[in-house]
């Protein structure tokens, strides 16, 4: 059985419009689903089934000689993007 899909992007935003379009199905985070989902605009296709949770790095040269400034914001980062991915 060969498939074509309709639609293939990198875009979260123009997968989530996809699919309140009726265009097909898309994974996207329940938080970018959640006014969806709600509404009734969206339904949940596989409801056992999720995907494995998003990892982010940071990559640097090295922690020896690391500034003051490079640790400040690797700690500021590590606080402050597992909220803002929540709200997404």
């Amino acid at each position: 059985m060969e498939f074509m899909p309709r639609l293939a992007c990198n875009d979260l935003q123009i997968l989530l419009e996809a699919a309140l379009s009726r265009t097909g199905i898309a994974l996207v985070a329940e938080t970018r689903a959640r006014d969806g989902l709600s509404t009734g605009r969206l339904l949940r296709v596989l409801p056992t089934w999720s995907a494995r949770d998003l990892v982010v790095y940071m990559l640097f040269t090295s922690r020896r000689g690391m500034a003051p400034a490079m640790r400040a914001f690797i700690d500021y980062v590590a606080k402050q993007l597992p909220p803002r991915l929540e709200r997404l």
